[in-house]
């Protein structure tokens, strides 16, 4: 982890707000010390300061510009992302990894069905005390035309 890495997280995080229903990019808006890169390469950056040295999931529409952050950050030799058939597996691997090193597993899919397919894994997790970070992909309900058709609004402690 380099001292960039570390001022670019704890920047971004300090400057942060969250109100339920704001967007990722919502959040980002105004932190100003973001600079020109992308909240997406932030959140990788992040990340990999925390040690996170694999990502477990499914791509899909909602999480295509993190994919990319992701993309950049494999072809650099950081951070690899591993692909699954289903999202229950990817969680499975992500709570593996935690149990494993201590160190939170991440796996990654798109909205709605695809993230509540990571129930009985995130379940698992919390019972056997194995740090998880779950990311799924979503969209504002300002910008779906069919309501909140597969936007699921969920948080666990």
């Amino acid at each position: 982890m380099d001292a960039y890495t570390t001022e670019v997280c704890n920047e971004v995080m300090d400057s942060m707000e969250y109100t339920p229903g704001m967007s990722l990019d919502d959040m980002v808006t105004n932190a100003p010390c973001l600079g020109n890169m992308k909240c997406t390469d932030a959140l990788v950056r992040c990340l990999e300061a925390e040690g996170v040295k694999y990502i477990f999931g499914i791509p899909g529409e909602e999480n295509l510009d993190f994919l990319e952050s992701i993309r950049v950050a494999e072809q650099e030799g950081r951070i690899k992302l591993i692909l699954t058939r289903h999202e229950q597996a990817a969680g499975f691997m992500a709570a593996t990894v935690g149990r494993l090193t201590g160190q939170p597993g991440v796996c990654l899919s798109t909205l709605g069905p695809g993230a509540t397919n990571f129930s009985t894994a995130v379940a698992y997790a919390k019972l056997g005390g194995m740090p998880m970070l779950v990311l799924t992909g979503q969209k504002p309900i300002r910008h779906s035309k069919q309501g909140q058709f597969q936007i699921v609004e969920w948080m666990l402690g």
